[in-house]
């Protein structure tokens, strides 16, 4: 039976609170010399401290929610196995929840978020776009004041801190590849306006356009839903058109893999026809044939930087609830197999 504080108290001969009071560094009016019995007899014991109790007397639950578009999306899921691995000595656990009921419910959005944080004692938003406004978010946070971190977004307002991916220093390292294969009839399959980090890498994609003086075809621009089928379907569509691009970037890497699908169905070979690089470097890239050249999210680096500011919002009381932080986290280029000179450049 593991040790209480009424034990250490019998031991030193004092009270129950006054256990309470210096295993808690709270003020108290006690001797050195007892203090240190305290903690002596804390150790001799294995005293744990009840953690749950704590949470209780403090109002809190100790868990973090963390609320996903949905968390089947395999950028969720690298969120998610980050997260995990790095709460495995914290004293919160974290609830998942996907925004995919706000569909079928009759639930605004504020009333969605308020129930989640029924049971949290801080949130997690990781994108999200096409199911919370900003300024349901900042609409939220007023009426609530829960500390909030927004991960591969930034809202807007400068109530609620982020975590986001440098898009532009990712969009331009991987356009610049294609450029220097010799690639210059690029496509773009890109994401709705809510999207901010697919626009971002979207109006990089234009600026490099523009910049080196390349042809920007309307034909060759797709809006995509970022999934698999997504891609595969707007792939199709392209196949059919009488000349196709040397080289396309996807938003992600899951429309990518869509691509990759359909070319070979339809013949078109990968990257000996048509190069494609994406972002995100989910497992699945590495694994996919041909391996993708991608833009890679540290996840480790995103979900660790967004467990510290939201833990220290909740800790520390005494902080103001409006500071607030921009963290913004270096993606890397991996080239790999998907990526190849245009065949035009060829020599036979």
């Amino acid at each position: 039976m593991s040790a209480t504080i009424n034990d250490i108290a019998k031991i030193v001969g004092v009270s129950h609170s006054s256990v309470s009071r210096v295993l808690s560094s709270s003020p108290i009016r006690i001797s050195k010399e007892k203090k240190q019995q305290i903690f002596d007899a804390a150790k001799a014991l294995n005293y744990i401290p009840n953690q749950s109790a704590k949470a209780l007397k403090r109002g809190r639950h100790n868990v973090i929610s963390v609320l996903a578009y949905d968390i089947t999306d395999a950028f969720a899921v690298e969120c998610m196995h980050s997260m995990e691995k790095l709460s495995t000595n914290s004293i919160y656990r974290t609830m998942w929840t996907s925004c995919t009921p706000l569909v079928n419910s009759k639930k605004g959005a504020i009333d969605f978020l308020n129930t989640i944080a029924q049971s949290s004692d801080g949130m997690i938003i990781i994108s999200a776009n096409h199911y919370l406004k900003d300024a349901d978010i900042n609409r939220f946070w007023a009426g609530s004041r829960m500390p909030i971190v927004t991960v591969i977004r930034s809202v807007g307002g400068d109530l609620v801190s982020s975590v986001t991916i440098d898009d532009v220093l990712g969009a331009s390292g991987l356009f610049e590849h294609l450029a220097s294969l010799g690639h210059s009839e690029i496509a773009f399959f890109h994401a709705s306006k809510e999207n901010h980090s697919a626009n971002l890498r979207y109006r990089t994609y234009l600026d490099k356009m523009e910049k080196h003086a390349f042809q920007v075809n309307k034909d060759w621009q797709f809006l995509v839903d970022g999934s698999v089928h997504g891609g595969y379907l707007a792939a199709i569509e392209l196949s059919k058109q009488k000349k196709l691009p040397t080289a396309i970037l996807a938003f992600n890497d899951l429309t990518a893999l869509g691509l990759i699908k359909a070319f070979y169905e339809k013949g078109i070979k990968v990257p000996e026809d048509i190069s494609i690089a994406s972002f995100d470097n989910i497992r699945m890239a590495e694994n996919a044939t041909p391996s993708l050249t991608t833009v890679a999210t540290n996840f480790d680096e995103l979900m660790g930087l967004a467990i510290k500011e939201l833990t220290e919002k909740i800790e520390n009381t005494n902080k103001d609830d409006s500071c607030v932080h921009r963290f913004v986290s270096k993606p890397e280029l991996l080239i790999r197999n998907s990526t190849s000179i245009p065949s035009n450049s060829r020599k036979e």
